[in-house]
């Protein structure tokens, strides 16, 4: 039988600028953190092209270049924050938590559907990036290929936080 420290995962969530500027970091990161799943690694940076295109790597494959162009844009217009989380089946809580890529289909309860409402709609009539606030990975491949781009293993820490103290 495993242990719940062996079956701790790690993602990438990454608040964008829309998510910055509106000053909605701290509330964003309390959701996680009020679930359980517990920062290990953080910063704040700004996303170059060529950073955008690591990121990014196989967005243009898959959604084209238009999406992929829209996107790289819209990442480089400010700051982003950057973080690591660590919990127990933390890629897919994630993914739950942040809500469907388009706002306006987000469930409420979910961070783009309470904080965010553009459509998919308005993003390719306008051939704007939707403004969705967070970038979550997608499944537990990208997440370590993400945190390891980002994150150096020094800038990520070890500590118990409450609900691993308990170890129930």
């Amino acid at each position: 039988m495993a242990d719940s420290q062996q079956l701790r995962e790690r993602t990438l969530v990454v608040l964008k600028p829309d998510a910055v500027v509106r000053g909605l970091a701290g509330r964003i990161i309390q959701r996680f953190e009020d679930a359980s799943l517990k920062v290990i690694g953080v910063k704040m940076r700004e996303m170059d092209a060529d950073f955008a295109r690591k990121h990014y790597f196989d967005l243009e494959e898959r959604l084209g270049p238009a999406v992929y162009n829209a996107t790289a844009a819209f990442m480089q217009r400010g700051p982003v924050i950057a973080f690591v989380l660590e919990g127990e089946d933390a890629v897919a809580t994630v993914r739950k938590m942040v809500g469907s890529t388009y706002p306006n289909e987000a469930q409420p309860g979910s961070i783009r559907g309470d904080f965010a409402h553009q459509s998919k709609f308005v993003a390719t009539t306008t051939g704007k990036a939707v403004a969705n606030l967070v970038h979550a990975s997608g499944n537990r491949e990208e997440a370590e290929y993400e945190v390891n781009l980002w994150f150096d293993k020094i800038e990520l820490f070890e500590y118990r936080n409450q609900a691993e103290a308990f170890d129930w």
